[in-house]
């Protein structure tokens, strides 16, 4: 190996070391039950356990009000009984409210309500847990509101991006050392 290759080496390994350690802003290895409103009528609700598999869950539209849900969860998942508000993204006077039931397998859903602001902004996780996995050492499940029906587009991760343009060009660099 050349001198000159010597001195490259210990920076191509940083590089990789930290595109391998660096993780997408939204990865969480944290319970959580997502619920994203597409528009006034449409809502999803997903489950990711800690491990990062998911269930979807069931979603059941008011049939007498838009911006109104129920949710329900599998037997195994259960309300902590928590109300938990995330402010509209486009306005601060209204709230996205969710509301559990104690030891209940679901959650009623409302969008768009007058009395803002919520306790969390658009797309974040709550600090407190609105259900629970019960069992000896329960796990707790928090939640994230994402309303899109409101909101422009989402923004790309660009930590990952960043970082995988940046050992490319370590890459590339090193190869022209190489070759030339």
């Amino acid at each position: 190996m050349s001198n000159s290759t010597l001195k490259l080496l210990p920076v191509l390994m940083v590089a990789i070391t930290a595109a391998l350690l660096t993780q997408p802003v939204f990865g969480t290895s944290i319970p959580v039950i997502t619920f994203t409103e597409k528009s006034n009528t449409d809502l999803t609700a997903v489950y990711t356990d800690g491990s990062g598999a998911t269930t979807n869950l069931t979603v059941t539209p008011d049939p007498s009000s838009t911006d109104v849900w129920s949710v329900t969860t599998p037997s195994y998942l259960v309300s902590t009984g928590n109300q938990a508000t995330w402010s509209e993204p486009s306005s601060t006077n209204s709230l996205n409210v969710i509301t559990g039931f104690a030891l209940m397998p679901f959650f009623s859903v409302s969008s768009d309500l007058s009395g803002g602001p919520g306790l969390f902004a658009n797309n974040t996780r709550s600090t407190f847990a609105i259900a629970a996995v019960p069992g000896a050492a329960p796990v707790l499940v928090y939640g994230v509101f994402n309303d899109l029906g409101d909101s422009a587009a989402g923004v790309p991760d660009t930590g990952t991006t960043g970082s995988l343009l940046g050992l490319s060009l370590t890459g590339l660099a090193f190869f022209r050392r190489k070759v030339c």
